[in-house]
């Protein structure tokens, strides 16, 4: 069987034109050559001639789930780069907590939002962070532009979302799947989502650029708002492409066969959308959205052997911003623990219904 798949699967990837068009928005737009383009190198700047680059990510965890209710814990982190060296970073840390109400004849999603205030004595201070996310505290090494980095309007720890923006209907297209209700954990994946571009619209006020990770495409209700306040210095790189071409391809390896440059390059899509090689010697093509003239410092931070090709900082807030299922199940049993949550463990038996059939297995 497993010699017929790979057999099918060899023959399927045959199927590669030179004449292949990209399907973008609806709309084929044939692939040439011509739009390959050389990125500018600037490894010959001095560290103090070189651009500030804030890199935002964020990381989610769900502490306590059921039907009707669910808490989840969301990390975003922005980390700021001059070339190779850190310049200064941002932390925010804090609970959604998402309940569900029926209202205007359809069960909508509600949260409230605990947001963590580091070095005070209350519920919500850093006695109730893991010693793994203590770690990971907020950072402030120097001054940017002339201003802190974390100098940047509200506290740290403050509500980067407002509540009234994770207010949404169960069947929102935005959230649910095949038209069936969606999940009430899913508006966690809204809260962060908000949460990276508030991070971003801050940073922003004190870089020369910032970069996401992912792309500036807009999907909740409450996100456009969010994406207006960015301003043209935010850009975005996304690891994954779900773009097709005409013939079923990946307009990821159709561009690199095609590409006539050993060096790194950017292609125009359209609008602002590139996709882009940052390092010569990397397989990896990303997609990028933004202004171009920062692709010549992320080739000059796509260096680092762990992900050739990859921006540093990117990866630095990827891990910043990541929280480990250790760190969850110390955030879960800190709130399980407590003598006056006792009824909470019914939820996250309804929750671990899944996880031991797994075990079992």
């Amino acid at each position: 069987m497993l010699s017929q798949i790979s057999a099918h699967l060899r023959q399927k990837l045959k199927v590669f034109f030179l004449t292949d068009d990209l399907v973008f928005k609806n709309k084929v737009m044939p692939i040439v050559q011509e739009k390959f383009e050389p990125i500018g190198q600037v490894s010959s700047l001095t560290v103090t001639g070189l651009k500030t680059i804030a890199y935002v990510d964020g990381g989610q965890a769900e502490i306590l789930s059921g039907g009707n209710i669910c808490l989840s814990f969301i990390r975003v982190f922005g980390q700021v780069m001059r070339g190779s060296a850190k310049i200064g970073s941002e932390m925010h840390e804090f609970y959604v907590l998402t309940t569900a109400v029926y209202k205007r004849g359809d069960i909508w999603y509600e949260s409230k939002i605990f947001p963590m205030q580091r070095g005070n004595n209350g519920d919500n201070a850093c006695d109730n962070v893991t010693e793994e996310g203590a770690n990971k505290g907020v950072i402030t090494n120097g001054d940017i532009n002339n201003g802190d980095i974390n100098n940047c309007g509200d506290e740290v720890g403050g509500c980067l979302v407002d509540e009234e923006d994770l207010v949404i209907c169960s069947h929102d297209t935005s959230i649910n799947g095949g038209g069936e209700r969606a999940a009430i954990s899913s508006v966690a994946n809204m809260a962060r989502r908000l949460g990276e571009l508030k991070l971003a619209s801050r940073m922003a006020m004190r870089v020369d650029y910032v970069v996401l990770d992912g792309t500036l495409d807009v999907k909740y209700p409450s996100e456009e708002k969010y994406r207006r306040a960015l301003g043209e210095k935010v850009c975005a790189l996304a690891k994954s492409c779900s773009l097709f071409t005409t013939c079923g391809n990946n307009p990821v390896v159709l561009l690199r066969a095609l590409s006539p440059l050993p060096e790194c390059w950017s292609y125009h899509v359209d609008e602002q959308i590139y996709f882009v090689r940052l390092h010569a010697k990397s397989r990896h093509i990303f997609r990028f959205e933004g202004c171009c003239e920062v692709l010549g410092y992320l080739a000059q931070n796509s260096c680092d052997a762990l992900f050739l090709g990859y921006p540093y900082g990117l990866i630095l807030v990827d891990k910043m911003a990541r929280v480990s299922n250790v760190e969850r199940d110390g955030l879960r049993m800190k709130l399980l623990l407590r003598d006056e949550n006792r009824e909470f463990v019914d939820y996250l038996n309804a929750m671990n219904a899944h996880d031991i059939l797994d075990r079992l297995g």
